[in-house]
């Protein structure tokens, strides 16, 4: 079957499950206008658009993006679902510890493949460093190995954000969650008794260079 440049594109979002503007972000488009001009029919997929995708969703076939292949996926070795970081949504991070079974896709990115589980972020309280939409990569952390000024996903009953922890002196069991946008956001005071998950956040897929 012929497909478009935008049908073949279009297929692998929906694939994702993310939307435009998100799937622009995690293969490291700055805007999403990109995307925009290949579903309008100006542009169709460049090489070096198929190599930013493929690098991240390493399932996805570059020939058939390229439509040099009628395979959309390649058949990774044990037709391995479980290749490199498993994405999950943040309501499952949030509710209990995702499965495999959970996640959304994987993605293969060799600097951080040592970490535990990825998810996309909501909410611009660490804009403009970590913004709306791009997709954060976790490492587990427990509470004692805090690292000050580091920033973190942190769980605590209902609620979920993403903030610089720092450390009270004169109150050791008690932590200032700092955002960076402070126009908008407060800092918040969290007893370390309320965080029942902590994730440092080692890497944020925004811009690649590829």
């Amino acid at each position: 079957m012929n497909l478009t440049a935008w049908q073949r594109l279009e297929k692998v979002i929906n694939w994702t499950g993310l939307s435009i503007h998100a799937f622009a972000m995690t293969i490291g488009l700055k805007r999403s206008e990109n995307i925009y001009r290949i579903r309008r029919g100006n542009n169709g997929i460049s090489k070096t658009l198929a190599k930013n995708i493929t690098n991240v969703f390493p399932e996805v076939n570059i020939d058939w993006l390229l439509a040099r292949s009628d395979e959309i996926f390649l058949k990774l070795e044990d037709n391995d679902n479980s290749f490199g970081i498993p994405v999950y949504p943040l309501d499952k991070i949030q509710k209990s510890e995702p499965t495999d079974s959970d996640s959304l896709y994987h993605i293969n990115i060799p600097t951080f493949n040592d970490c535990d589980m990825a998810t996309f972020v909501t909410g611009n309280a660490m804009a403009p460093t970590i913004p709306h939409g791009v997709t954060i990569l976790l490492k587990k952390c427990d509470i004692d190995n805090i690292v000050p000024g580091r920033c973190y996903l942190i769980i605590a009953g209902n609620s979920t954000c993403i903030r610089y922890i720092r450390t009270i002196a004169e109150n050791p069991e008690k932590l200032r969650l700092v955002p960076e946008n402070k126009t908008d956001f407060d800092e918040l005071l969290m007893s370390k008794m309320q965080i029942e998950k902590l994730y440092v956040i080692q890497g944020v897929i925004s811009s690649l260079s590829l």
